[in-house]
């Protein structure tokens, strides 16, 4: 697609219909930011100031394709605007490297249709509206501009004819046929069944006065009315069933349900804190023990320095058996009488055969008075396993 490069003509795709006015009624808004390892992007309104965000939009994919993301979530809800403007963002989208998945809201007209076409897949709301038309202009110059710019037109509306045929694997003849009616208004069901969306949402977006306002500035047939306010009966019953809900007389008033609310998050609050702060205080004091052990252990020449990081890992991922480990560690000096120079060294040469977790208090103390490089060894591979 051809990005802007004459100033004065006007091609929009909103047929009948100022885009500047348009712009005022549904100004466009465009975003752009990682959450969960993913991309979102998100248009909304009448396609028109794209210049104002063209350059950050653009750093914005750029950053999802050096960071690695692989799947971008486009959410279009828009009546159309300038076809060059879309075009420009549908290239920069498509310059995204990963998967690119659209969603629609209640209304994706005109332009919108085409950025549409940089998509993988594309799902719209069950009460969507999809519209295409030919693209339109108004032409202003000399003869000579206007040659030149009545070129550039046809140019643009074949970049559209190609690009929806492609899309339904149909003949651009039969585009033409189909827009050469005027406006083709779809709804989400139609337009699954044509082939412009992949799918078709179970759920109904909420109409707001905006979006019928937005309806019948694109001239929807019929538009959506919004949603209808609450009566002041169904507010009333609602407050009783919350009133209910919160052990208040059914006759509460909205001002005694409020503040029941407050008084109920508050107390939340305070348990969630309490409970944080008795895991934080049972944390310290598993802590403690670990040190006061591994201290005494130290001191009675049980352990290392060396050893000691070691036996803490191991304290932490289980304390009953490392209590134990040190409890049946001998004190040097203290070892038993039935344990000679000569029957030690027997011993040691015995446990290295084995696994330290086979080993007797005998043969783990002989073996580290006799290989102390041995005894490490197998101390530290039976904490890792």
């Amino acid at each position: 697609m051809r990005t802007r490069e004459l100033d004065r003509i006007i091609i929009t795709a909103i047929a009948a219909q100022d885009i500047t006015i348009l712009a005022e009624q549904f100004p466009f808004e465009i975003s752009a930011e990682e959450k969960n390892d993913k991309a979102e992007i998100v248009i909304k309104g009448a396609i028109y100031g794209w210049n104002n965000s063209a350059e950050w939009f653009r750093n914005q994919i750029q950053s999802f394709n050096e960071k690695g993301i692989k799947e971008v979530s486009l959410s279009i809800t828009t009546p159309g605007g300038d076809v060059f403007q879309a075009a420009e963002i549908h290239n920069e989208i498509k310059a995204f490297e990963g998967k690119i998945i659209g969603y629609g809201g209640v209304i994706v007209a005109s332009a919108g249709t085409y950025i549409r076409l940089a998509c993988d897949e594309f799902y719209m709301v069950a009460n969507g509206k999809w519209m295409y038309h030919k693209p339109n202009g108004v032409l202003r110059g000399n003869e000579d501009q206007v040659e030149s710019r009545l070129k550039l037109l046809k140019d643009i509306t074949s970049d559209y004819r190609k690009g929806y045929a492609d899309l339904l694997s149909i003949s651009e003849k039969q585009i033409e046929k189909n827009w050469s009616k005027g406006d083709v208004w779809l709804n989400a069901k139609e337009a699954e069944k044509e082939g412009w969306i992949t799918g078709v949402s179970k759920y109904n977006s909420k109409i707001t006065e905006k979006e019928t306002a937005m309806f019948t500035a694109c001239g929807v047939p019929d538009p959506p009315k919004p949603a209808k306010k609450k009566t002041k009966s169904n507010n009333e019953m609602d407050l009783k069933v919350t009133a209910l809900q919160l052990g208040l007389d059914e006759n509460a008033t909205e001002a005694e349900v409020k503040a029941k609310m407050a008084d109920l998050r508050a107390k939340a609050e305070k348990a969630d804190q309490l409970e944080l702060e008795a895991k934080q205080k049972e944390k310290d004091a598993r802590q403690n023990e670990i040190k006061a052990i591994l201290d005494q252990a130290q001191k009675d020449k049980k352990i290392d320095a060396k050893s000691r990081e070691s036996l803490e890992k191991w304290a932490n991922a289980d304390l009953g058996g490392f209590k134990a480990h040190i409890e049946n560690l001998p004190v040097p000096g203290k070892i038993s009488e039935q344990i000679s120079g000569k029957s030690a060294g027997k011993g040691a040469a015995t446990a290295k055969d084995k696994k330290f977790e086979d080993m007797t208090a005998e043969e783990r103390e002989a073996l580290e008075q006799e290989d102390p490089e041995a005894f490490q060894a197998k101390y530290e591979a039976y904490l890792e396993q």
